[in-house]
Parts: C-alpha cells; structure tokens; sequence
C-alpha cells in the first residue's frame, strides 16, 4: 500500500514537470501569431466578413453566415464591404506576400510592383469574380446594384530590338 502511494505521487510530480516544459517565446514564434483584423456585419444581420491577419504573410478573408451554415474563405482579401442589400460581398486581393517581398529586395519601380485585384462574391454563393490590377473601387452608400472600380494604368512593353531602315 505504501508503495502504492509512493508510485501515484511520483507519476503526478513527473507530469507536472513535463507539463512545465513548454517552447519559450522568442522571435521565431511571433510570425504564427494572428489576429482579427476589419470586421463587418451586414444589414439586415445575416452576414460577418472579417480578415483573420498573420505577422508576416498572407492575411484571409472569411465571410461567414451568422447561423454558420455557410462560410467561405478567400485568401489575401481586406478592404472588404458588403451592399446595402447583403447580397454581395466586395473586397480587393492583395498580390501573394513572398512576390511583394521577393520585389522590393529587387528594388523594383512602382510599376513593376505586384498590383492588387478586385473580387466579388455572391453572399451564399461559392464562385467569386475577379479583375486583376485595380487601383481603387467605390460602392454607393444608399443604393445597391453597382460597383466603379478603376484599374491600374496598363505599362506597355517596350521593343528592345533595334529597328533598322533600310534604303533601297
């Protein structure tokens, strides 16, 4: 009986000094770390967007029915609104975190830079419309229906070859 005893409360000791040996926090750890960013619910309230964003990397979107019979996650979205009439969910893209950084190491210009797109998503719905290399988009505050985006000034390729007149 006595060594019994003896057995039990070494088996609790050793747990809890293996329990007390937990990974220490440093640098490598804060990356992992996330946080909810810009949330929004819709009128009529049947409707949450929010962004779940990360440290370093890219950021998600989740646009969730109240009820959570749907949700639907959409990678590198922010800036996200919903219409008047929560039917639709507009929000733009960021370009992907590794081609952004990989660029300003190279010390691209401005106009080499990755550029942002547009989405929209039908709320309820899976399927989800995009534009590439939008500026800037604006719904109306009153009325729903319509959405103005403007896009990003296209950058034409120049010719690097030589063109040579010939006289004959």
């Amino acid at each position: 009986m006595r060594g019994s005893f003896f057995l039990t409360v070494s088996l609790m000791f050793l747990g809890l000094v293996v329990k007390a040996q937990k990974k220490p926090l440093d640098h490598s750890v804060y990356d992992n770390w996330q946080r909810i960013g810009e949330r929004m619910i819709s009128n009529d309230g049947k409707w949450v967007v929010y962004t779940v964003d990360s440290q370093e990397g890219d950021n998600e979107l989740v646009i969730q029915s109240s009820d959570a019979k749907y949700k639907k996650t959409v990678a590198r979205g922010y800036n996200a609104v919903i219409t008047e009439d929560s039917r639709f969910a507009i929000f733009r893209l960021k370009p992907f975190f590794k081609d952004t950084r990989d660029a300003k190491i190279k010390k691209k210009k401005a106009d080499e830079m990755p550029k942002d797109s547009f989405a929209i998503v039908e709320l309820g719905k899976d399927s989800v419309w995009k534009v590439a290399k939008v500026k800037a988009y604006k719904t109306p505050e009153k009325e729903a229906g319509w959405v103005a985006y403007h896009l990003e000034k296209s950058v034409e390729k120049k010719d690097t070859e030589k063109k040579e007149t010939r006289i004959i």
